[in-house]
C-alpha cells in the first residue's frame, strides 16, 4: 500500500510538470524522498506531508526563473551550484 501510494504522488508530479526539462527536479525530489525516509525511523514513503520541505526545495524553488548575476557585484568566493549550473553560490 505503501508503495502504491508513493508511486502515484511522484507520477502525479510528472504529470503535473509537462516540460520534460522539469523531470531532473521530480528525479531529484524522489531520491531525497527516499534519503529521508531511510534515515527515518518514524517516516514512511506515504507520508507526503511530511515532505514539504522538500517539495518546496526541489520543485518549487527549483522552478523559479534564474536571474542574471552577472550585472550584478562579482562574489570573491564562489562555487558553481550543483542544481543550476548558471547560479553561482557566494560564500
Amino acid at each position: 500500500m505503501e508503495f502504491s501510494k508513493y508511486e502515484k504522488f511522484i507520477v502525479g508530479q510528472f504529470v503535473a510538470f509537462f516540460d520534460v526539462t522539469q523531470h531532473t527536479r521530480i528525479i531529484l525530489l524522489n531520491r531525497a524522498i527516499h534519503l529521508q525516509v531511510t534515515q527515518s525511523n518514524d517516516l514512511a514513503l506515504d507520508h507526503f506531508e511530511k515532505f514539504g520541505d522538500l517539495i518546496t526545495h526541489h520543485i518549487i524553488i527549483g522552478m523559479a526563473p534564474t536571474v542574471n548575476h552577472k550585472s550584478g557585484p562579482v562574489c570573491k568566493k564562489s562555487r558553481p551550484n550543483p542544481f543550476d549550473p548558471e547560479i553561482e553560490v557566494c560564500r
